[in-house]
């Protein structure tokens, strides 16, 4: 039920705090060409944030893949040590209702 009194206006201040992410997925060891796929989790007591993902993984300081889902996939191309990071945004969802 949404109950709307025309003409009264009450503030409320909301105070957001950032999400806990967790990365799932990692292998402890992988060998060229093989496909790793990633998955985040996160927990926010924010029950109406949107979340926005960035993943980027590199190779020694190239960007090898990028991807804004909550699972990420790429296939390592080259030997060595590859770096992944991820970035989680919530961002508050704001609904306004005018009279």
């Amino acid at each position: 039920m949404l109950l709307c009194v025309v003409g009264a206006r009450h503030e409320v201040t909301v105070n957001n705090v950032a999400p806990d992410v967790t990365i799932t997925g990692a292998p402890g060891a992988a060998v060229e060409d093989e496909q790793v796929t990633l998955k985040s989790i996160v927990g926010d007591p924010g029950n109406a944030d949107l979340h926005t993902y960035t993943w980027t993984a590199t190779h020694p300081g190239v960007t090898v893949a990028t991807s804004a889902e909550t699972v990420f996939s790429f296939t390592l191309e080259l030997t060595g040590a590859d770096l992944v990071t991820l970035v989680v945004n919530a961002h508050f969802m704001h609904w306004d209702f005018g009279l």
